[in-house]
């Protein structure tokens, strides 16, 4: 549980009172195999390790949206950060945007408090680079799999960055999934109606009622900010 640790200190520098992030004007509209990043070129980006002695303020980042890791720019070459990332505290892009890693994949903070915060994980399939496109959940054959690997991936086994953007809309497109996470310490479920109860049980006919009442979706982001900011003094 020491990655949940860090995420205990990392939200005790977060700034006070709640933290929506709603900037989207350089997140990537329709992620192609040559370009399965969060956003839509390397962006500067501040990350803070956790020792709070080094910070790096002119890195170029993306978010690899199969692997979920964290990869920069260093000169033509993009690179895969595959070693120290325990020690990130933070990852801030634009100001408005926050990022953490949970279980070694970098996920976006919607709504936080110094307690507790709702993420998004944005997640792609290398099954739907499949010839005609792959259904979440469908099986992977062998033949599949090397038909997958046959394919030129941007931050998978291409690592060449003009090469990269000049090929960005081209190759296989693919809808990641989005999925929606309660993060509180060692707490770490999928936001819905039923996990939520469950993990706070003295408040779950108060949970229970504001979501039927105020028709909560749990796929809404409006919505989950107003379900977080109804459970911060009540759980």
């Amino acid at each position: 549980m020491k990655k949940y640790i860090q995420i205990i200190l990392f939200f005790a520098f977060l700034i006070s009172g709640l933290n929506a992030q709603t900037s989207t004007v350089l997140i990537t509209d329709k992620p192609t195999s040559n370009w399965p990043f969060y956003f839509r070129d390397f962006t500067e980006a501040k990350i803070t390790l956790n020792d709070d002695k080094e910070s790096f303020t002119n890195t170029k980042i993306n978010i690899n949206l199969f692997t979920g890791e964290l990869q920069y720019l260093d000169g033509n070459k993009v690179i895969r950060i595959l070693d120290n990332i325990d020690d990130v505290k933070s990852i801030y892009v634009d100001d408005d945007l926050q990022f953490m890693f949970v279980d070694d994949f970098v996920v976006r903070i919607v709504v936080s408090n110094d307690k507790y915060c709702i993420t998004q994980r944005k997640k792609g399939k290398l099954s739907d680079l499949e010839e005609g496109g792959g259904a979440y959940g469908s099986n992977v054959t062998t033949g599949s799999v090397d038909k997958i690997n046959s394919k030129l991936i941007g931050g998978i086994n291409n690592f060449n960055y003009p090469s990269l953007i000049e090929t960005k809309d081209e190759g296989t497109s693919f809808d990641p999934e989005l999925k929606y996470f309660f993060i509180n310490g060692e707490i770490n479920f999928i936001l819905n109606k039923r996990n939520l109860t469950k993990a706070f049980p003295d408040s779950a006919k108060k949970i229970s009622s504001y979501i039927k009442k105020e028709k909560i979706s749990f796929k809404d982001e409006k919505d989950l900010i107003k379900l977080f900011e109804f459970l911060t003094p009540i759980i």
